[in-house]
């Protein structure tokens, strides 16, 4: 029975590519030549020839193959019937019958089995190219991930394509005393594993081998426990109780000029008043000229009023506040007075939809319309509380959220008819605008 015979070593395999390996054969001086290899992305044809005038005695042709030169020690052998001609060819998956293995060499010999013995062409080699990193990815994708000091977390790492040869990366972290990196595994998937030492922010990036391809990620790290006065709602800051310099839920707290670590009278609000404006100059103070800034700790009223480790927040942080909070109103009491909207106490209920801990934003009556007056007189009332952030845009505007609460309200009996909640987001001027701080800490 006429066979092609194939044979492949027990070695670590390679990886792909497509293209073609031309072999000279014109060195083989024996009965058996060893031809040229043929490579596509999945595929190598090995070709091989045997004289001519040997046919009627050959009994079997094919390949044996190694990853080591002139080692074939341990031959698997794959054969053809199909051996009619002096020229035949085995073509090898590289997936099933290489293992999958790309960017490494094999060497290979044509071989005859004849009616005298096995005889062999000299040996030839390929290379399969690798496949190369196209880029890589962190899962959970999440910009930055929330630690207290002591928790861990692992992130997955995504090499892609998912058959790159080199899928091998390092990891870093921008501030080792904030939180330290190591390579990990979740269940079998290769990942990176996230420790929070201290109190503070870090970058952590993994960069592959091949390629020098990133991904990273932001950490904030927490105090193990929250300070005396405030909320952990799971998010990266823990949220003061109440306003800053209120002592209660429904407490305003007092109002501030941006930048001034002392209350403002709201017949005050201008320059002369403003810790950050030069009179002398009529600009900006030194460390405020150039836009966009951040709050500084001798500016930060929070930190001034209630010292460390409180502080005014980013805009980030009210953000993330209002993107995973529920909201309801609530108030300290019920009835309704058309001649103080004051009374009951109004706020807005921030429920955390991680851990479902809350805190109370109190809202001051700004404003009222008649919207109706049949078959019931009705009022618009809106509510309203402003909280700075400690950060300005380029054109020195300081960024706020702004919460307000809509109801529509009888005029008789304070019927609730229709109630909305909004959080907007705006740029005010920190000299002319007296707004509120709700203190965070780290």
């Amino acid at each position: 029975m006429k066979r092609y015979l194939f044979i492949f070593a027990l070695a670590a395999l390679a990886l792909v590519s497509c293209g073609k390996e031309k072999i000279s054969t014109k060195s083989d001086s024996t009965n058996v030549v060893t031809g040229d290899s043929q490579i596509t992305s999945s595929n190598v044809t090995l070709h091989g020839r045997v004289r001519s005038n040997l046919l009627e005695g050959l009994q079997a042709a094919g390949f044996v193959l190694s990853r080591t030169s002139g080692n074939y020690s341990s031959p698997k052998e794959f054969v053809s019937s199909n051996m009619e001609e002096a020229d035949y060819s085995v073509t090898l998956s590289i997936d099933d019958d290489l293992d999958g293995k790309r960017g490494v060499r094999w060497y290979y010999k044509a071989f005859a089995e004849l009616d005298s013995g096995r005889q062999f062409g000299k040996e030839r080699t390929f290379l399969i190219d690798p496949i190369h990193v196209t880029g890589v990815s962190l899962s959970p994708s999440t910009e930055q991930h929330s630690l207290r000091v002591g928790e861990s977390v692992n992130v997955l790492v995504t090499v892609s394509p998912a058959k790159a040869s080199d899928k091998s990366f390092t990891v870093t972290s921008s501030d080792t005393k904030v939180a330290s990196v190591e390579s990990a595994a979740v269940d079998g998937n290769p990942a990176i594993k996230i420790t929070a030492k201290s109190v503070g922010n870090t970058t952590v990036t993994v960069t592959t081998n091949d390629g020098e391809y990133t991904a990273s990620c932001k950490v904030k790290v927490r105090s193990a426990s929250a300070p005396s006065g405030a909320v952990d709602l799971g998010l990266s800051v823990y949220w003061a109780k109440y306003n800053l310099n209120s002592t209660s839920n429904y407490g305003l707290g007092s109002i501030y000029q941006w930048g001034n670590t002392t209350p403002a009278n709201k017949d005050q609000l201008d320059k002369d008043h403003s810790a950050i404006w030069d009179t002398s100059t009529n600009y900006w103070v030194e460390r405020y000229k150039n836009a966009p800034c951040y709050l500084q700790q001798q500016d930060d009223a929070a930190y001034q009023t209630k010292g460390s480790p409180w502080r005014v927040p980013s805009l980030e942080e009210l953000k993330e506040l209002v993107d995973n909070c529920t909201f309801s109103s609530v108030s300290n009491g019920t009835g309704w007075s058309t001649s103080n909207l004051n009374s009951p106490a109004r706020g807005i209920k921030f429920t955390s939809k991680i851990n479902g801990s809350s805190i109370i934003i109190p809202v001051d009556y700004y404003t009222y319309k008649v919207v109706a007056t049949s078959p019931y007189v009705q009022w618009k009332v809106c509510f309203m509380m402003c909280l700075w952030s400690a950060e300005t845009n380029t054109s020195h505007y300081a960024g706020y959220y702004k919460i307000e609460l809509e109801q529509t309200r009888d005029i008789d009996d304070g019927y609730l008819r229709t109630e909305n909640i909004y959080k907007t987001q705006y740029w005010g001027n920190p000299i002319t605008s007296g707004y509120y701080f709700r203190p965070v800490a780290d």
